[in-house]
């Protein structure tokens, strides 16, 4: 049923001669892509297509830039290849390289949405400020908290068409069903190709802006909200110089005007998660240090308060 589903949704897409390769990283992708792409007679080179639980050939978490190498020796070696694809174990996530770009969820999302007539979009705490400022020039965005459960229930509530997580997420209530399906997000990719949209060009002409990866701290379940809690707190009585604003939406987004900087305590383990983004590398090296330098200090005098 989901392949008939896809052929008839996609069926536009039949015979176009695109070349792209495909990373199923072992996982459930591998089940039904390479069918698709038989049914839709597409131009695809599919990488390690056998589902096989013991991920023989790297990691399954398309985020991490080493699992993303056999395709990007892939698209080096073949120079006519436009695109490469990588998902996660379960399929619901999805990463998109270029020759010469990676791009993530926030970016993905930003591309989809122009797409969209009128699109309503939701975008995660750590997305990057581009998509906000960017899709609010063409349709309407929101920020929302990090997380399947949240992002769905946003969705409902907002009227969402498209949402996105930095993580590769992509949520389409826009001509489907308003859930993460990595292959569903890979098809409205080659759909954006198809149309003529250059991909590498649209991100390279929005602002430059220089991020750090999600970096996790490893504190005590029990703690872990007590601690962005004190954090806030101090932030609130003037700990940080030059803060325009806070977003509380998921634990703290600070914003400096040039750029901003995350805490927030992951939903589902026992970590803290910093994310930065800034004009420059040394803006972010700057907020990092700042930011960094304010939570030790919190976090010694809890520990000492013994908490």
């Amino acid at each position: 049923v989901y392949i008939s589903y896809m052929c008839e949704h996609f069926k536009t897409l039949k015979n176009f001669s695109y070349p792209f390769v495909v990373d199923c990283a072992n996982g459930a992708a591998g089940v039904v892509i390479e069918t698709l792409i038989k049914e839709l007679q597409l131009k695809a080179h599919i990488l390690f297509k056998e589902p096989d639980g013991n991920f023989p050939n790297h990691s399954p978490d398309p985020t991490e830039v080493e699992n993303l190498k056999p395709l990007q020796d892939f698209l080096k070696e073949n120079g006519n290849c436009h695109l490469g694809f990588a998902f996660d174990g379960d399929a619901d996530r999805l990463v998109v390289l270029s020759q010469n770009h990676i791009f993530c969820g926030d970016e993905l999302c930003y591309l989809f949405a122009k797409n969209i007539n009128n699109p309503r979009v939701l975008g995660e705490v750590k997305c990057s400020k581009n998509l906000f400022d960017e899709v609010s020039k063409f349709g309407t965005i929101f920020m929302g908290k990090t997380g399947h459960s949240n992002i769905k229930q946003m969705m409902r509530e907002k009227n969402i068409d498209l949402a996105a997580e930095v993580s590769g997420h992509i949520f389409f209530k826009d001509k489907y069903f308003g859930y993460d399906d990595g292959i569903y997000a890979l098809f409205r990719t080659l759909e954006l190709a198809y149309k003529g949209y250059d991909l590498e060009s649209m991100i390279n002409s929005l602002p430059k802006l220089y991020a750090t990866p999600e970096i996790k701290i490893a504190v005590e379940e029990k703690f872990k909200f007590i601690l962005v809690n004190e954090f806030k707190k101090a932030i609130e009585k003037g700990a940080l110089k030059d803060v325009k604003s806070l977003c509380e939406i998921d634990g703290v987004r600070i914003d400096f005007g040039y750029g901003w900087a995350l805490l927030r305590a992951s939903n589902t383990s026992p970590f803290l998660i910093m994310r930065f983004e800034a004009r420059s590398e040394e803006e972010v090296k700057n907020l990092k240090n700042m930011v960094n330098s304010l939570f030790e200090d919190i976090n010694k005098k809890f520990m000492l308060r013994g908490l």
